[in-house]
């Protein structure tokens, strides 16, 4: 009886020192960093860089704890248990403790700034492959400290586990199917965090962290979607940030009245375009008459710069449509259809109110044989 006392204040008091660190954890964090002087914000300071790594170490605690309490209640029942657990467990959390404290503070001493696409490409690698070497030098260190301590031969722990490591994957096929894709992605690397991507049945988006499991990206309406590794395995991606070219293709169209004046129009509009900044005229500069149709002339334009943001792309864009514009009015041309409804005709009010004529009031649109009876 004095033997059990014994033994259950001694636990009592372990249960009372694990959950003390538990829950004590952060408020010990937030005095640490008051007592430095708080010389930079509380998310961006170390003590959030050792936190995951000092919570996994009280739920490493808490778990060997109970282990001890199970094999206490064991060896009062006269219930047998394995010597080998605790070891084995002890081994595992703390290669984790150790594992997850050096990657987060690898993060923090390797977290740059990103530039180009190469440089985003170039630290990617050298952190993912700093985090592979780091964690394999932890579960090196745990399977020598395990062949001291118990007295296994390295081969009888590693066919423990490849055994343990088949068995695991036929029992979660899609975890493995999701680590084997994200290493995948870090060896032939088709984009890195900071590229957009777009993929099958997902919009373009950012990438913002690529992990073993999953990667997280955020779309251009901010919203955060976590993508399981394989779906980048299964289907086509496509890297929007490594595009050398944008361009624009657009079909003008111009009522016949204006057709012997096309020629001009064609040729000034490829002058004018070439002129533009970042122009590629050797890439598909293509300005052409593509089709003479039934209600007007079909003009073709394609045009390409080089390697432009999104950003300015867009400006680039809003810049030619507006030229084009400028060029068929300098001509004294006008675009079909509408604007051939509207001022072919000599009066003006007759011309809009034929135009609504034509328009079926019940919501049916008109068709261009009716626009023009």
């Amino acid at each position: 009886k004095k033997e059990f006392t014994r033994v259950a204040a001694t636990a009592g008091g372990d249960a009372v020192a694990v959950i003390a660190f538990y829950f004590l954890l952060d408020p010990a964090l937030r005095l640490v960093w008051r007592l430095r002087g708080r010389t930079r914000d509380f998310e961006a300071s170390w003590c959030i860089t050792v936190r995951p790594a000092l919570r996994l170490l009280a739920s490493v605690f808490g778990g060997l704890y109970a282990l001890d309490c199970a094999y206490v209640v064991a060896t009062l029942a006269g219930v047998p248990m394995p010597a080998l657990a605790p070891q084995l467990a002890a081994a595992a959390g703390y290669t984790a403790v150790a594992g997850l404290g050096l990657t987060s503070i690898k993060d923090r001493l390797l977290k740059l700034p990103p530039s180009s696409t190469s440089t985003r490409a170039r630290n990617f690698a050298v952190k993912r492959g700093s985090g592979v070497a780091i964690w394999l030098v932890c579960i090196l260190a745990c399977l020598e400290i395990l062949r001291f301590e118990l007295g296994l031969t390295l081969g009888s722990i590693f066919a423990f586990s490849g055994v343990s490591g088949l068995a695991l994957g036929f029992a979660a096929k899609d975890l493995a199917s999701n680590w084997v894709g994200g290493a995948l992605l870090f060896v032939t690397r088709p984009f890195v965090p900071g590229d957009k991507i777009a993929l099958t049945n997902l919009p373009q988006s950012i990438v913002e962290r690529i992990g073993w499991y999953a990667t997280r990206v955020r779309c251009d309406d901010d919203q955060v979607q976590v993508v399981p590794n394989s779906k980048f395995v299964s289907n086509k991606v496509s890297n929007l940030s490594k595009r050398r070219h944008r361009c624009i293709r657009e079909n003008i169209h111009l009522s016949y009245d204006d057709l012997p004046r096309c020629g001009e129009i064609v040729a000034a509009l490829k002058a004018r375009l070439a002129e533009m900044p970042d122009v590629d005229t050797k890439r598909r500069f293509y300005i052409f008459i593509k089709e003479l149709r039934e209600t007007d002339v079909e003009i073709e334009i394609e045009v390409h710069w080089r390697g432009v943001s999104s950003q300015e792309y867009r400006e680039r864009r809003t810049e030619a449509l507006l030229l084009i514009a400028e060029v068929v009015r300098e001509f004294g041309a006008s675009f079909a259809v509408w604007d051939g409804v509207l001022t072919n005709s000599g009066d003006s009010a007759a011309s809009a109110g034929r135009l609504v004529a034509a328009l079926d009031l019940s919501g049916r649109s008109a068709s261009v044989a009716e626009l023009y009876d």
